[in-house]
């Protein structure tokens, strides 16, 4: 696949930050990986597994990962597959093809318990993998997770605005996606249609449903410390989806909704997110 500027400079930075980039040969699938481990000397902390959202690849988290190795936590991100630099299934992606994809590939990767964070998609699949192998995950941070949909209305709403088929239709995305979109985000619609117009992408929007998109298992199904984070001004999500996912948590979640926070923490806020992550893993 063409990998556009943009990206082209976020895999420049995650291999200047010292990862090392893997490409994973699955059954069905390539997929595109960067590792860093942690540092010689110091405490053992668990592996940060990072993953992102709709549309979206591994280097969009490129501004928190960096804190976190410095801090001494080895961590890996991925792309998803018809995401980034993985490439299309070899079958249609669906949300379940997805999801099958996903786990095969966590299964592989993990051998030791990591502590998951997904943002937006990478929510749901995370919190999914998590309720389903909890045995495998020691802990589990939830970025506006895409789940919680009960409104007809609303997820038909969202997937009229997903239709991304404009440059002007890209830059009311991204406004949505940042608190406060930064001046350049008119430069990085040209990236947006691309993203949104490969394959998979494609086919994962016109295979999913508000039913899918409901609750991926329930949360309270894993014990394990859970951290749910759900920005004041997500424009992205509607709002009921989170009063909706509060309804089903278990005791164990705690839920932070923190101010000048939209869909995507780690663009809004990376220093603060990757901060809190680092407590969390360490607490």
């Amino acid at each position: 696949m063409t990998m556009t500027l943009a990206n082209l400079f976020l895999d420049f930075r995650l291999r200047r930050m010292g990862f090392s980039k893997h490409l994973e040969i699955m059954s069905d699938c390539q997929i595109n990986s960067y590792f860093k481990a942690a540092p010689a000397v110091g405490p053992a902390l668990p592996l940060l597994v990072l993953v992102h959202g709709l549309s979206a690849n591994a280097g969009h988290y490129h501004e928190v990962v960096g804190p976190l190795s410095r801090a001494g936590h080895p961590v890996l991100l991925f792309d998803l597959p018809g995401h980034g630099q993985s490439s299309d299934l070899a079958h249609t992606l669906t949300p379940e093809s997805l999801y099958q994809a996903f786990k095969k590939f966590m299964d592989a990767k993990l051998p030791e318990r990591p502590i998951v964070i997904g943002n937006s998609l990478g929510g749901a699949l995370s919190w999914r993998y998590s309720s389903e192998n909890p045995d495998r995950v020691a802990g589990l941070i939830l970025l506006s997770p895409g789940v919680g949909f009960e409104n007809a209305d609303s997820w038909a709403a969202l997937q009229s605005f997903l239709d991304i088929s404009s440059h002007k239709k890209a830059r009311a995305m991204l406004r949505r996606t940042f608190y406060r979109p930064p001046f350049y985000v008119p430069l990085l619609s040209s990236s947006v249609i691309q993203a949104f117009r490969r394959k998979g992408v494609q086919e994962l929007l016109a295979h999913s449903s508000l039913s899918a998109l409901r609750f991926p298992g329930e949360l309270s199904l894993y014990p394990g410390k859970t951290l749910l984070i759900w920005g004041k001004q997500d424009f992205f999500l509607p709002r009921e989806n989170i009063e909706n996912i509060k309804k089903i948590i278990s005791p164990n979640v705690q839920v932070e909704e923190p101010e000048g926070v939209s869909h995507c923490p780690q663009f809004d806020q990376p220093k603060r997110l990757a901060q809190r992550i680092s407590d969390f893993a360490r607490g």
